[in-house]
């Protein structure tokens, strides 16, 4: 949802960045398609997933597709067992509907997932944990993690990446 203050921030963005090859663009992840034709070695996508206002499952595996084959998304959210779910809107991840455009976006937490949760949604969008950590937040804990395209471990070595707990 591109909003007043997503402008705002792109206008600020646009000025101070004066990176050579960087763009910066404004995009939901969620419903929109990915603006540029290009492939990453590396996503950060941190204190994010717990926003998203619909499935998990579809945008992680956008994400997916935009990783280079041995490419990285770092991740991190809360964990709900010490931060609390946030059930307002949704008593289960499941019970989110898919992204669908025109659809109304809130900015909150949506909800908070537990650790089985959360490595069933990976799971299910074809990434592999290579490394999982706890992390001290503000007042509890969060999960971080990076993973990788379960097609590219299974064609390296064919071994399976120990969690790192």
């Amino acid at each position: 949802m591109k909003t007043l203050e997503n402008k705002a921030l792109m206008r600020i963005c646009r000025k101070d960045l004066t990176v050579p090859n960087f763009k910066f663009i404004v995009n939901n992840i969620e419903l929109d398609e990915f603006p540029v034709k290009v492939r990453f070695d590396a996503i950060i996508f941190t204190e994010l997933l717990e926003h998203l206002n619909f499935h998990p499952v579809p945008t992680l595996k956008k994400l997916h597709a935009l990783l280079n084959d041995n490419g990285r998304n770092y991740m991190s959210t809360p964990d709900a067992a010490e931060h609390g779910k946030v059930q307002e809107i949704y008593n289960s991840y499941k019970e989110m509907p898919c992204p669908k455009k025109g659809s109304k976006v809130i900015d909150t937490h949506m909800y908070q997932y537990n650790k089985e949760e959360l490595f069933s949604i990976i799971d299910e969008a074809e990434f592999k944990i290579k490394r999982f950590d706890y992390a001290r937040g503000l007042g509890a804990r969060h999960f971080n993690l990076i993973l990788q395209k379960k097609s590219f471990l299974s064609k390296t070595d064919g071994k399976k990446w120990p969690y790192t707990l």
